[in-house]
């Protein structure tokens, strides 16, 4: 029988065979993350690096990325051994500086920190996706939040010019309370008296009345308020004359409607406010006030003005 026989067999088998075990052990080195070791030959090698590695995390290194690896050098000097460790993680890259006189106890604190690095990275959330962009919309301000109740007292001096036949003076004494930005005022006061004269006749004048505010907010804060107020005013306009013979009194009834606008300013950290307020009111009734029957001596004119300064005092 005849056989071929190929040259150096034997030594073509044991090359595929370590090519073999090259390669299973490249694809068994290429799992988890890459670790190199240089040391003095006097200090523990790779391969008990890693097993510390395995026995600091409690398991394999083939269960973390590929994409971290570690380069740890040790060098001995006057002081004992340094290590120089470094990590990669894509395009992240980090050092540190470890020293021990015990090379023994220096790997084991680089096994440790490797190990601590690894389970740093796998516990890291995965990056959130960007969140889609808003178009931005325009929102007003919202308005400062007022007290919810107050009720305060108030206590003011009062100018006029239109009720009397001369601008006038008078205090005014009321109450008011609100709740959020809506407020409401009951005040009662006096103008005059105020005095008309005509050839040597006329009379002396004087008013009396109550108002009702009713009021809106439009600013609320702490240490200031500013309202506007519809109002409601209805009293009596006395007169007596003067100069005449047979001198009479008489009285009218007061009535007007108008508009308010009031500043409140807190005076320091006390419950007093410093207040200011104009008024424009419209009289319903504008009786004339005649002597002798035929002679006018007042009549009230169509718009009247006022001002107001005062003090509110907060109760509650």
């Amino acid at each position: 029988m005849l056989s071929a026989r190929r040259p150096g067999g034997r030594n073509w088998m044991a090359w595929q065979t370590a090519w073999l075990l090259l390669l299973c052990a490249g694809l068994a080195a290429a799992k988890g993350p890459g670790v190199t070791w240089s040391a003095p030959a006097e200090c523990p090698g790779s391969a008990v690096l890693r097993e510390r590695i395995v026995r600091a995390l409690r398991q394999s290194l083939d269960s973390f990325d590929q994409e971290t690896s570690f380069n740890g050098t040790v060098v001995r000097d006057a002081e004992g051994y340094r290590l120089v460790l470094v990590s990669r993680r894509g395009a992240e890259r980090g050092m540190r500086v470890i020293r021990d006189g015990d090379c023994n106890a220096l790997t084991s604190a680089a096994a440790l920190a490797i190990a601590l690095a690894l389970r740093a990275h796998a516990e890291e959330p995965p990056p959130a996706a960007p969140a889609a962009a808003e178009t931005p919309r325009r929102t007003r301000a919202p308005r400062p939040a007022p007290r919810h109740r107050r009720v305060g007292l108030v206590a003011a001096g009062q100018t006029d010019s239109g009720t009397l036949p001369s601008p006038s003076a008078g205090p005014e004494l009321g109450l008011e309370a609100g709740v959020g930005w809506l407020a409401g005022g009951l005040r009662g006061g006096t103008l005059g008296p105020s005095r008309e004269v005509r050839d040597g006749k006329g009379g002396r004048f004087w008013l009396a009345s109550g108002q009702l505010d009713a009021c809106v907010l439009l600013i609320a804060e702490r240490t200031a308020t500013l309202a506007t107020c519809a109002l409601l005013e209805a009293g009596r306009l006395k007169g007596s004359g003067r100069g005449v013979d047979h001198p009479r009194a008489g009285s009218a009834f007061w009535i007007a409607a108008g508009g308010r606008l009031a500043s409140a300013v807190r005076l320091g950290s006390s419950r007093y406010s410093a207040l200011v307020g104009v008024s424009a009111v419209r009289p319903a009734l504008r009786r004339a006030f005649m002597i002798n029957g035929h002679q006018q001596v007042h009549r009230p004119a169509v718009m009247v003005g006022r001002l107001e300064l005062g003090i509110v005092v907060d109760v509650w």
